[in-house]
């Protein structure tokens, strides 16, 4: 019942990764970071629905197909999103060429890190490339008037999810990877407006 639950929020951040982060409707408008995250969306909305179908029906090829969506979801989808957060917040404005280049890169590490067991450290840079997202909000402020409630949504929400998580992890290592990919996901969800504003002031 847990991991159905995570599913669900999972499918929800995903979704609304995914549809912020959507091909822009007028011209040629649409930044490679916002379609590097729109790819890693929809990888974890194929994640959460995996999940949701393995749960109504059983098999060989549905459990199969699970794990292969949750470890994509682990080892590519979460570390797209942490990538594109990163360059924005280091003031870097790629291609959705390069962007689609980076993200087959992430693709091609998973599979040569599953080969060679070391997939746990793929999410370890994973996740210290997220509390490297987060840690440039406080480093690099952007607006001198910040509003208490944008910075209390926008820096430290995002900072004590990522950090518990971090403790979960290094407590309980065999944590559901649902439930890390769902607060992970919140979080960078959340901070997202912050690389904004520092892409944008970078500019």
């Amino acid at each position: 019942m847990t991991e159905l639950l995570f599913a669900c929020g999972l499918l929800i951040s995903a979704a609304l990764i995914s549809w912020h982060n959507r091909p822009a409707t007028k011209g040629n408008q649409w930044p490679g970071s916002a379609a590097g995250r729109f790819a890693a969306g929809l990888i974890l909305l194929g994640t959460a629905v995996s999940e949701l179908l393995a749960a109504m029906a059983s098999g060989e090829a549905v459990e199969g197909g699970r794990l292969i969506m949750t470890q994509l979801g682990l080892y590519a989808a979460l570390p797209m999103l942490v990538s594109t957060q990163l360059a924005e917040r280091f003031g870097y404005h790629w291609t959705r060429q390069i962007w689609g280049r980076i993200l087959l890169g992430w693709c091609v590490v998973f599979e040569l890190a599953r080969r060679a067991n070391a997939l746990d450290s793929v999410l370890l840079v994973s996740l210290l490339g997220g509390l490297l997202v987060i840690a440039l909000a406080w480093w690099r402020p952007v607006a001198q008037a910040l509003k208490t409630k944008e910075l209390l949504l926008q820096r430290l929400l995002p900072g004590l999810i990522w950090l518990a998580l971090i403790a979960l992890l290094q407590l309980q290592p065999a944590f559901s990877p649902l439930a890390l990919l769902f607060a992970a996901t919140i979080a960078l969800y959340i901070s997202q407006p912050e690389s904004y504003r520092i892409a944008l002031s970078s500019r």
